[in-house]
Parts: structure tokens; C-alpha cells; sequence
């Protein structure tokens, strides 16, 4: 039987019933639902002030269980019984669905087969609290699970261990929505249009590169976790064919392990151990065939839906009576109103994040001073010493000298008044000899040895290297990785490094979840001797790795002078559950992973503080989790999606759809996109496109390669070469370096919205700018385009806490002019009054004032020459 329910917007202004149906409306939002039997419908929603129905909505539950006889599942088909009340004040109403779970069937890769009948039947009962407070966009839904006694029919009688069933996870799935585009969150936000198959999976857990925030949109109606502690979990948007059935590349997406996206490549969970049944696959800890990839979903064909599934903290312990109740609400609301999709849903994500992450509450970067030094601010451009999607570097561009010299040529072309930041590679040795006599392999090389590092190349020199290039207004920030441990590494052999990493089973069962085995991952790299480099997963949680990485940090800053440090993959890499019993967790999901990288960075802070501020800290990828206690987010991920959509409709075609600057602009600091040595070399209008979408969007620019692999065994086969230096330094490419020089000045004196301000709703262009692709070649870049012909951008400031101004942003990256007609209505981005003026305002600061805005809406027509910027504010008049 399908189960269907959904919360409703807004406080509840009347309830209505008539033979068996309720309907719960304000001025936003209506809902109707119906009762009948052992099943809850909802048959109607439409949008407040009597705007059109939509198609109704419904929302299923599953749980996932772990008896003696393995994982299972139970889904609302086994319900037996169902209630739905609202309380004396109609405030919230409470849903109750009581099931008969038997927990089985299915095969999983971690657990192998599972019977399909565990007998007798364990009894649960699933609540949904539907919870609806006055002028909140989104209602809240609590969900809790308890055991029941075997004999429960239409009451549940509460007991604390069913037949030896516990509870493993729990999804809640808002389906039947009519197949349209979708929005998923990741990297900075993407747009899928119809046919995408599914988004999301066991792989693409939040938090994480590829789920950097918790919330997703389909058909009009916006579903969320809103988690202010950043539980793991996992997000998926599905569509549903004709036959409901897992899509063919299900399987290769759970068996491949987490993204390590800074370098662009997957890391392999040892598949020669998942082949022989030795290695637990770490990133798909779910039942086989869980809701929405099982067949029997209970959703109509040719829908979507949008599901969250939480893995417990404690899963697969018995339950007690009191049951369990997730630790956060879900949300959800319909859409609708000015603006796209993706920008709606960001409006009511940020009205709740703002007010309720954890990750927000030390305000915003503005009320920060101590934690972000001006410097830093004010970078606007960064490069790195060198890098390539392939973990093998050269021998030399991380060598003190090399460095020095290519840092210095590529700051001197550039000549910026806000310096460069410098991401320093291989800077390490690692062994006492200081590296000093072989300048080549005989190194600690990228992606060994972790967490060992020091000492540097070449000893003292490193420090005077990097004194040198500080005087300059080059500010260094060297790499280290926060999150893998070399089974290789001294510390690994010498400090009981198995005790310190995430363990999982291979093939638990209720009582057992034992033995417990490493997660294996691998990223392509080589020990010196040869042999392909295994890393486990540390335990962030625990005082020794947090220990650890405090001390190598305050080396980094105190012994040798950087103006900050690099730390891959916090931001980017999925948690893994961890069932190795530890005071500072409970076993299997939770909070505990983002408690512990916070700690480990404020701890790195406090060993690092420079005249009682902090050394600024980045990591990769743009997670919302950690924007508290991280500086700076590396935004490579965040880039792949093409700017603009296809010029013919495709099925499952992505756009870019930059939702995270419109959630959490003012909030962090973003910096750096993929640049190749193609961009420049076969068309420079490529490199100038990701260079106008990063001033548009907000980032700060570049992230060039220096030097690279050029030839030879280790020339990078899947992303193509990544050195520039010698591009930027031939006079052929001065055009690129003066559009560069051009942008990185524009967003140095409009740093008011950039890093002060917010993405606002974005204005439609007339004509649709044209596109274009990069040119064929070897390897095709990730983002092949297509590149629109104009960029375009809204960003929205205040001023005094009071008077809000907004700036229209137009970039030309090719050499032809285009003419651009849009609209602006004030209102929608919370300028009331009926006194403004449109400014043009110049690279250099010089102002011209363009138009009046009469009744709050504005219509403009503008022809932006080509390579080039205009900056359009918008400002009440008494702000001239």
C-alpha cells in the first residue's frame, strides 16, 4: 500500500474536514489529505493566495534493519495500521503508521545474501510530527521509531528489543512529483534537466563535495535536512521509469569509494580486497536495494522523488522503548514566486541555515576580524606550484628554488596590489638528509608517507624561500592532507596507527558487528620502492590525529614563516561510519565527524596564532560544515558543471547553478577553478569564459598551475597538461593576462558584495547570450563548456545594517561585443522605496550615473564591449 504524507508552510490559519479529508492552508500554501484505511494520502497542493494546483506530492518511509540473519528492510507495504491527529491548537499534526517488518531480502556486497523472512516479525511504529510555526517558508517534520510488542494490532505496546532487531537507518523519501529538472547540491549547486536517471547515491554522502549542503528540489517543492550539526547522511533525487528498477550503473557507484576531488580522481576502495571478500566497502554501509534504487518503491512510474537516509550513531543496537528520533527535522515547502528553481529553494535554506547551523553562529566574515586577517581578503588571484589530476609530480616543482623563481616570474607578469596566494606542493622531504644532495625522487612524494612530512626540502632554505616570497606579496600556503594515514608511514608503524582509523565490518549481524577491518583507499601513487600506496581513513574524532596535525601546523607557521596552510580533502571527502568502540563517538553514523575536524582545526589555529589572530587555514571543497572553523574553500569541484545549458535540449543535461554563494554569501571565502594549459594554448576565450564565471560568481580568481608533468609516464591521461607559466610569461597571451589584471582589480574594489555581500536572484538577458565549447583536443577538459558569450551576475550588499544595494555584473569573455536587455524589479531583492539610481561603475572607481529607477522597475539595454566588465549599482538616491 503507498503511504503518503507531507508537512505543511506557514502557520495554520484553518483546518477543514469533510468525509475523511483535511485541509491545512495559510495565505502561502494548501494541502489536502485524506485518511483511508491504512493509508494517509495527500491529494492536493497548491500555493497560497489561490494560485494553481500542483500535482500532489507523497512521502515514504523506510527503515533499514539489521537481524541475526543480516541487513534488511522494512517499507510502508508491511504497515498494518495508521493515525493522523493534529493537536487542540492546530498546530502541528501527528501521523502514525504501525508496521509488521519481517527485515528481509536483498544481497549486499559488505553483508551477502539475506534471507527474505526473518520470523516472527518485529512491530515498529513510525511517527511523523508535522510541526508549523507562523512565517517560517518550510514546515518541519520530526520522525521518530519505536519497538513494539509482536501482539500490536492498532495500539503500539511499547518494548525494548523486538526479536533482536536493530535499527541500522532511517529514510523519509517526498516522491510522485511529475518528471522535470532537478537540483542537487553539489559543489557550488547543479541543475539537471529531465532524464538525468538519478543524482546522489551511497557515494555522494553529505557531507561532501558532492553534497555540500542538505537540500534538493523537484517539480516546485523544496525538500531539506535541516541539520544544524551535519549528521551523515545521504541525499539522492531519482526519477522513476516505467518499471521501477536500480539503474545500470547502481553498482559501480557503490562500490567506488570517496572523491578525492581536488586531484580529480576516485579513490579505489582496494578492489582487489572487495573481489576476495577482505576489505569492507566503507562508502556503502546502506541495505542493498534501499528506497529509491529498490524495484518495489511504492512511488508511481514517471515521477522523481527526493530522499534523505540517515545511518544512526549506535546503528544496529537494540532499540529501547523509547524508541529513536532523528536528531534534526526535515523540511518541506512548495516553490514558487520570482526567480529559478535552484534560487527559490537557496532563499529558504539560507532563512533557516543562517539562523540555525552551527556553522553559521560565528556570524559573518565581516564580524570576524581575528579569524580573517585583511590579507587575505584581499587576495584576489592564487597559483600553485604545480599540479595535475595524476597523483605523480615532477621532481622539481616543489623544490624551495624552483619555486622561487617561478613564483616570483608569475607575480611580477601579473603585478597585482593584493599579491597572489601561493598552494605549495611537495614542499616536504622527509628525511634527515634534508633532500639536499638528490633534488629528485629521493623525496617523500605527493600522496605518500601522510601524516609524515617534515623535514622540509632543502631545510632552513624552505624558510627563507618563503620569507623571500612574503615580501613580495606571494603568501604561501604548503599542502598536507588531513584525512588518509600511509599504512607505510612511520607514524603508522611506530604510534599503533590501526588503533587510530575508522573500521567497519564485512559482514555484520544483529550482536555481531564483527570483526572489524580497515578502510583501504588508494589514489594512484607510488611508495619509493614502487609499490601502489593504501591509505586507512583516520578517526578525525580522536585526540592523537588532532594532536598531530596541530603540531605539524604550528611547525609550518611558527618554524618556518607561511602565511597559512592547506589541508586536502576535510571539506571533500565523505565521513565513514566507525564502529570501533571510542569515548568520542558511538558506533556508525552521527555528528561526531564534523566535531572532530573542528576540533582539529581550532586546535591547528591555536598553535598557529600570529599577533592574536588566526593563520589562515583552507581546505578543499566548499562543504557548508566546516565554513566556521576553515578560512578558505577550495571551489575546484564546484566549477565542472557547465555554465550554460545545451542550445538543443538534452535529457539529463547539468547547469551550474550557484545556490552556495546565494545560501552563504558574506559567510566564507571561496577561491580557485580547473585551468589547463589548453585553456590558453588552443583557445583563450576558454580560459577567459572560467575566468569571467569565477568573477561573476564570486571566487577568488585563478589557481594556475606553475609547473607540471610535460611528458614522459607520468603525463597526466585524464585531465590533460596543467602547467601555465610559460603561457602567461609568452607576450602572445597578453590579452589574458590583462583580462585577468582587469577582473581581479573589478573584484578588489567591489569586495562589498564579493566578500561582504550575497548571490542574488539572477536577472534573465535578452537575447539568450550565444555559446561555445572548447575546441577538440586529446583530452577533452571536464567542463568542455558550453560557455556563454556573457557572463552575468546579481549580488546584493548592505550598508549601515540598513540600506541595501544590489550590482548587476556583465562579463564579455570573447572579443566581440554583446547587447544585453534586462529587467530589475527592486522588490524582489528587498529594496522598498521609490528613489534610486543605476551607477556604472568603472574598473578604477569612476562613477556615471545611466538611469532612474521609477516605481521600483527598471529596464536597461546595455552593449558590453568585448572582453570586458560592467558593473551596474543599484542605490537609493541617498546613498549618492
Amino acid at each position: 500500500m503507498g503511504l503518503q504524507s507531507l508537512s505543511v508552510l506557514g502557520a495554520l490559519l484553518g483546518v477543514a474536514t469533510t468525509a475523511g479529508a483535511i485541509t491545512l492552508q495559510n495565505d502561502r500554501a494548501s494541502f489536502t489529505f485524506v485518511v483511508t484505511g491504512a493509508a494517509i494520502s495527500l491529494v492536493n497542493v497548491s500555493s497560497g493566495g489561490g494560485g494553481a494546483a500542483t500535482a500532489p506530492f507523497s512521502a515514504l518511509w523506510q527503515l533499514q534493519l539489521l537481524t541475526p540473519a543480516g541487513l534488511g528492510l522494512c517499507s510502508p507495504d508491511a504497515t498494518v495500521h495508521t493515525s493522523a491527529t493534529l493537536n487542540p491548537a492546530a498546530t502541528a499534526a501527528t501521523l502514525t503508521w504501525l508496521a509488521s517488518c519481517d527485515g528481509g531480502g536483498g544481497n549486499h556486497p559488505n553483508f551477502g545474501p539475506i534471507p527474505p523472512k526473518s520470523a516472527p516479525p518485529a512491530v515498529f511504529e513510525v511517527t511523523q510530527v508535522w510541526t508549523l510555526a507562523a512565517g517560517e517558508p518550510a514546515a518541519s517534520i520530526g520522525v521518530t521509531v519505536r519497538p513494539c510488542a509482536p501482539s500490536s494490532t492498532a495500539e503500539c505496546v511499547a518494548t525494548s528489543a523486538p526479536q533482536q532487531v536493530g535499527l541500522w537507518a532511517v529514510t523519509v523519501s517526498v516522491g510522485g512529483a511529475p518528471l522535470g529538472e532537478a537540483f542537487y547540491p553539489s559543489g557550488y549547486g547543479t541543475t539537471h534537466a529531465r532524464g538525468y536517471g538519478t543524482v546522489g547515491s551511497s557515494v555522494w554522502a553529505y557531507p561532501s563535495s558532492q553534497a555540500t549542503m542538505q537540500f534538493m528540489a523537484t517539480s516546485g517543492l523544496y525538500f531539506a535536512a535541516h541539520d544544524s550539526a551535519a549528521h551523515h547522511k545521504y541525499l539522492t533525487v531519482h526519477e522513476h521509469t516505467a518499471v521501477a528498477q536500480a539503474p545500470a550503473n547502481a553498482e559501480n557507484r557503490t562500490v567506488s569509494s570517496t572523491q578525492k576531488l581536488e586531484d580529480v580522481s576516485q579513490a579505489t576502495s582496494s578492489p582487489e580486497g572487495l573481489r576476495e571478500g577482505t576489505t569492507p566497502d566503507c562508502n556503502n554501509p546502506l541495505a542493498p536495494n534501499g528506497f529509491p534504487l529498490g524495484v518495489n518503491t511504492g512511488v508511481p512510474a514517471k515521477t522523481q522523488s527526493m530522499t534523505v537516509t540517515t545511518l544512526l550513531e549506535g546503528a544496529g543496537a537494540p532499540l529501547s522503548a523509547a524508541g529513536y528520533t532523528l536528531p534534526f527535522d526535515l523540511a518541506v515547502g512548495p516553490l514558487g514566486g520570482p526567480g529559478p528553481m535552484w534560487y527559490q529553494a537557496a532563499e529558504i535554506y539560507r532563512s533557516w541555515a543562517l539562523v540555525n547551523a552551527e556553522w553559521t553562529q560565528l556570524g559573518p566574515v565581516a564580524d570576524r576580524p581575528t579569524h580573517f586577517p585583511r590579507w587575505f581578503l584581499d587576495l584576489n588571484v592564487w597559483v600553485n606550484s604545480g599540479w595535475q589530476c595524476y597523483d605523480r609530480f615532477n621532481d622539481t616543482q616543489g623544490d624551495p628554488p624552483t619555486v622561487l623563481e617561478n613564483a616570483r616570474a608569475i607575480n611580477q607578469r601579473f603585478n597585482l596590489s593584493s599579491g597572489i596566494g601561493l598552494h605549495w606542493y611537495e614542499w616536504q622531504c622527509g628525511f634527515p638528509d634534508l633532500c639536499t644532495e638528490n633534488h629528485g625522487a629521493h623525496r617523500f612524494k605527493f600522496d605518500t608517507m601522510y601524516p609524515d612530512y617534515d623535514p622540509p626540502r632543502r631545510g632552513a632554505e624552505f624558510g627563507e624561500v618563503v620569507a623571500a616570497l612574503q615580501r613580495e606579496k606571494v603568501y604561501t600556503f604548503p599542502y598536507i592532507n588531513g584525512r588518509i594515514f600511509d599504512n607505510n608511514s612511520a607514524s603508522f608503524k611506530t604510534e599503533d596507527g590501526v588503533s587510530r582509523v575508522v573500521k567497519q565490518a564485512l559482514a555484520p549481524r544483529f550482536g555481531a558487528v564483527s570483526p572489524l577491518l580497515e578502510c583501504k583507499e588508494s589514489y594512484g601513487s607510488e611508495e619509493l620502492d614502487g609499490e601502489l600506496v593504501y591509505f586507512d581513513v583516520a578517526d578525525p574524532s580522536t585526540s592523537y590525529w588532532q594532536d598531530k596535525y596541530a603540531g605539524q601546523v604550528s611547525r609550518l607557521v611558527n618554524l618556518s614563516g607561511v602565511s597559512g596552510v592547506y589541508i586536502d580533502q576535510l571539506a571533500a571527502g565523505a565521513p565513514l561510519a566507525d564502529w570501533t568502540p571510542r569515548p568520542e563517538h558511538g558506533v556508525g553514523g552521527g555528528a561526531w565527524w564534523r566535531k572532530g575536524l573542528v576540533r582539529l582545526l581550532n586546535q591547528a589555529h591555536t598553535a598557529s596564532m600570529v599577533d592574536g589572530a588566526w593563520s589562515p587555514l583552507v581546505v578543499e571543497s566548499n562543504a557548508e560544515f566546516l565554513m566556521d572553523a576553515a578560512n578558505g574553500l577550495l571551489t575546484l569541484a564546484a566549477f565542472d558543471a557547465p555554465f550554460a545549458p545545451p542550445d538543443i535540449p538534452t535529457p539529463g543535461a547539468s547547469v551550474f547553478s550557484p545556490a552556495f554563494p546565494a545560501v552563504y554569501g558574506g559567510y566564507f571565502v571561496g577561491f580557485g577553478s580547473i585551468f589547463t594549459h589548453n585553456d590558453l594554448a588552443l583557445n583563450p576565450d576558454v580560459f577567459a569564459s572560467r575566468l569571467a564565471a569565477s568573477f561573476v560568481w564570486g571566487i577568488q580568481l585563478g589557481w594556475f598551475s606553475l609547473g607540471g608533468v610535460d611528458h614522459g609516464p607520468d603525463l597526466d591521461t585524464r585531465c590533460g597538461p596543467m602547467y601555465t607559466l610559460q603561457s602567461f610569461l609568452d607576450p602572445q597571451h597578453d590579452p589574458e593576462v590583462e583580462f585577468l589584471r582587469l577582473l581581479a582589480q573589478s573584484r578588489g574594489l567591489m569586495s562589498r558584495y564579493f566578500v561582504h555581500g550575497r548571490l542574488a536572484q539572477p536577472v534573465e538577458i535578452s537575447p539568450t547570450p550565444k555559446t561555445f565549447h572548447a575546441p577538440p583536443q586529446k583530452l577533452m577538459p571536464r567542463n568542455k563548456g558550453p560557455f556563454p558569450e556573457l557572463s552575468s551576475a546579481v549580488w546584493a550588499t548592505t550598508h549601515n545594517t540598513t540600506s541595501t544595494t544590489i550590482c548587476v555584473f556583465l562579463v564579455t569573455p570573447r572579443s566581440s561585443s554583446v547587447s544585453a536587455t534586462f529587467d530589475l524589479r527592486l522588490s524582489d531583492y528587498g529594496m522598498e522605496g521609490d528613489s534610486f539610481v543605476v551607477v556604472q561603475v568603472s574598473p578604477n572607481g569612476n562613477e556615471k550615473r545611466v538611469a532612474t529607477v521609477q516605481n521600483g522597475a527598471v529596464r536597461l539595454t546595455r552593449t558590453v564591449p568585448g572582453r570586458s566588465v560592467e558593473m551596474l549599482e543599484v542605490r537609493p538616491t541617498a546613498l549618492l
